[in-house]
């Protein structure tokens, strides 16, 4: 079992090594290479320059891009951006402390509620509380039906 130990040992920096050689090479995916570059896209484009004039800046740099996949693309980025904008606060810092709060339990919301995995859970409690429609005629007063 020594081995298992000198193993455990030695891939550590050899990961460290390829995955800093990875880091440096250009990304194989469009939407990585924007991602990549988007701050100073954004900068451009809240400078007022146009979508046009980022992709032919994007072109003479190497990454062929349409005006309309542009304008796709950094909807993307902008819309997770909003997303993690809007993450709430980590629940530990917030909330009441129990055990599923203290862990930062990804069902939890930022007031300490536990939110359901069911998108429909909220219909299901509404319909829960409506009672259905009960006639019973033989409690029904025959003077004040119609």
């Amino acid at each position: 079992m020594p081995q298992s130990g000198n193993r455990s040992e030695s891939w550590s920096p050899l990961a460290r090594t390829r995955l800093a050689a990875l880091r440096e090479k250009e990304p194989a995916r469009k939407s990585a290479q924007i991602r990549a570059v988007w701050p100073d896209i954004k900068a451009a484009l809240d400078n007022g320059h146009s979508l046009k004039a980022v992709c032919e800046c994007l072109e003479a740099a190497g990454v062929t891009v349409t005006v309309p996949a542009l304008g796709v693309y950094i909807g993307r980025i902008r819309k997770k951006d909003r997303e993690i904008d809007r993450a709430p606060a980590p629940v530990s810092a917030v909330g009441p402390k129990d055990s599923s709060t203290a862990h930062g339990d990804p069902k939890t919301t930022g007031s300490g509620t536990r939110r359901s995995a069911d998108p429909l859970a909220n219909v299901r409690e509404s319909g829960a509380n409506n009672r259905p429609f009960d006639y019973r005629p033989e409690l029904a007063d025959p003077t004040k039906l119609i």
